[in-house]
């Protein structure tokens, strides 16, 4: 829709890479500064394959650690 002009979207920043080939404008967002929560979300009952927890854990702390520096966190 925002491409066809009949709208806006407001999308993390993970979507930038697919508007990169669109005719989009894209703008941060200042006023008012967004919070994201992000959730880890896994299959229940299920084990994780190998390495897959110690991934996360890195994930966790490197965003714990860019968000410290970004004043994100509460």
């Amino acid at each position: 829709m925002a491409e066809a002009g009949a709208g806006t979207a407001m999308l993390p920043s993970l979507a930038f890479p697919a508007c990169r080939n669109r005719r989009v404008l894209i703008e941060r967002l200042v006023n008012p500064i967004v919070h994201l929560d992000l959730y880890e979300v896994r299959s229940a009952g299920k084990e994780l394959p190998p390495g897959a927890e110690a991934f996360t854990a890195f994930l966790k702390q490197y965003i714990a650690t860019w968000a410290g520096r970004a004043g994100l966190l509460l």
